[in-house]
Formats: C-alpha cells, sequence, structure tokens
C-alpha cells in the first residue's frame, strides 16, 4: 500500500509537464505499481475484519 501511495506522490510531477487531472489518472491507471496502492487498501480491510472476530485482550 505504502508503494503505490508513493507512485501516487511521485507521479504529481507531471502536473508540472502541463498534464490536466483526467490525463493524470489516465497515467495512474496505466501503471502497474498505482494498482498496489488498491490491493494493499483491500489487504488491509480484510485484515481487519479477520481481526475483529479473534481479538486477543491482554
Amino acid at each position: 500500500m505504502s508503494i503505490g501511495f508513493t507512485f501516487f506522490i511521485l507521479y504529481f510531477n507531471l502536473f508540472v509537464f502541463g498534464y490536466n487531472f483526467f490525463e493524470y489518472l489516465l497515467f495512474l491507471f496505466s501503471r502497474w505499481e498505482c494498482y498496489l496502492f488498491f490491493l494493499g487498501v483491500i489487504f488491509v480491510c480484510v485484515g481487519i475484519r479477520k481481526g475483529k472476530k479473534h481479538d486477543i485482550y491482554l
């Protein structure tokens, strides 16, 4: 998740080169690195959901 988010931030530099927001989104969805962010969010959500059933209180 953090790798994908890092690439989102790194690709903000495209605005300096004249990209608009729509072109920026098209570029993001054409890169495989940015899909890691969404994959990470899914893993976190599944982990939180599964963790609620088996909470251990110390």
